[in-house]
């Protein structure tokens, strides 16, 4: 599900930029069944990896997690 209430105002990289407009994409298409949960996944797991590079805080991984659940 995609939490519509949640704004991400934050800059974030491109390549999670890149996997958020395609889970928009799907989830339009198709809501949350099919490819959105692997889309939604991945956010997670790119959050994850920029986090540990101090790219993110725990706080902006949390965000944008709440806002495309799995």
């Amino acid at each position: 599900m995609i939490d519509e209430n949640i704004k991400i105002n934050f800059d974030i990289p491109k390549t999670l930029q890149f996997a958020i407009e395609e889970a928009e994409k799907i989830y339009a298409k198709e809501g949350e069944l099919g490819s959105y949960m692997n889309w939604a996944k991945t956010i997670d797991n790119l959050c994850k990896l920029y986090y540990t590079e101090g790219v993110f805080t725990k706080r902006q991984w949390d965000l944008i997690v709440r806002k495309y659940q799995e």
